[in-house]
């Protein structure tokens, strides 16, 4: 046939780009089909494509020109007298047949009107490329099972030594949550103005040794060196400053009140519950009389300082001097 290899460049400009048009006749457009499954047939299909013509598609949009081209290595001008004598060999069989059979694509008819229609051959049914080469497959029937009443509900008999109360379990969690949110009402809620009550207390772990086992200080206390009386002034006026205006003495050591009203840092050696263990505390470690000591008071705690400094890395650095159990405690 004249028109074989029109056949074959309107199947390779339809794998490129889904639609082609042949001059003066129509046009060609693939529809995808998605996968299916037929419960008549109890079959399985792959995706394929349906091909369509359209007599209303007749002006030139240079594929098939380009396709003839580039296959024989001839220009666009030969390529398109090639095309139109394929063209006019496949009109002059419509006209003679009525009918026209293209290779791979289907059947294009000529009714008596001069209408053309076409005629889509499942023999060359076109798979997709998302069908990756399946065929359509049976399917094996499944037993259906009878569907249950969800109206008829078992229930088992009930023994009548107990009485028996149908609660449902959302209405068991709604409970549970209220519950616990109206639980959160009845903790205990409320702010401090001062951050002592936000602070660590200890009590020197030396002390509770000695409280515990009855140790006696004075057996295992170092002997005291002779201090110069000129380093003890010198020590004196180096000592940091310490308000005069304290609340009360324990022990000869002035105690304050919290909240004091200046800002500074305290390295604080001891805290304790009740003014005894303070005076005990205290009478444990000879800091009577010491200018460089003195008390914080709140109603907690009283802690025992030692050294009032105005800036951190001072009194951190002198906490680490005194014991690995000191730390400093903030005034607002």
């Amino acid at each position: 046939m004249a028109y074989q290899r029109l056949s074959e460049h309107i199947n390779q400009c339809l794998a490129k780009t889904g639609c082609v048009v042949i001059p003066d006749l129509g046009g060609f457009i693939t529809e995808v089909i998605p996968a299916r499954y037929d419960k008549n047939e109890n079959r399985a299909y792959p995706p394929s494509e349906e091909l369509h013509f359209n007599a209303a598609l007749s002006h030139r949009d240079g594929l098939l020109e380009t396709a003839y081209a580039n296959t024989y290595g001839v220009s666009q001008r030969r390529a398109r007298i090639m095309l139109e004598d394929d063209i006019k060999s496949l009109r002059s069989d419509l006209v003679a047949n009525k009918k026209v059979i293209l290779p791979h694509i289907g059947e294009l008819h000529l009714s008596n009107t001069g209408e053309l229609s076409f005629e889509y051959l499942e023999a060359t049914k076109r798979l997709h490329l998302a069908s990756y080469g399946l065929l359509p497959t049976s399917m094996p029937r499944l037993m259906l099972q009878p569907e249950r009443d969800t109206t008829k509900t078992e229930t088992k008999p009930l023994n009548s030594r107990y009485y028996y109360i149908p609660i449902h379990k959302k209405t068991l969690l709604t409970s549970a949550a209220v519950l616990a949110f109206g639980a959160l009402f009845l903790l205990p809620f409320g702010s401090t103005n001062s951050q002592d009550n936000c602070e660590a207390a200890f009590i020197p772990t030396k002390y509770v040794a000695n409280s515990l086992w009855k140790n006696d200080k004075s057996a295992t206390a170092l002997p005291v060196e002779a201090v110069d009386v000129q380093q003890k002034k010198a020590e004196q006026q180096t000592a940091p400053n310490v308000a005069t205006n304290a609340d009360e003495m324990i022990s000869n050591i002035p105690c304050y009140q919290l909240p004091i009203k200046r800002n500074g840092y305290f390295v604080i050696i001891g805290s304790f519950k009740t003014r005894k263990q303070v005076e005990d505390f205290i009478h444990y470690e000879k800091l009577d009389n010491r200018k460089d000591v003195g008390i914080l008071k709140d109603s907690y705690w009283y802690r025992i300082y030692q050294g009032e400094y105005t800036n951190s890395k001072e009194a951190y650095t002198n906490a680490a001097k005194i014991s690995n159990e000191a730390w400093v405690f903030k005034s607002k």
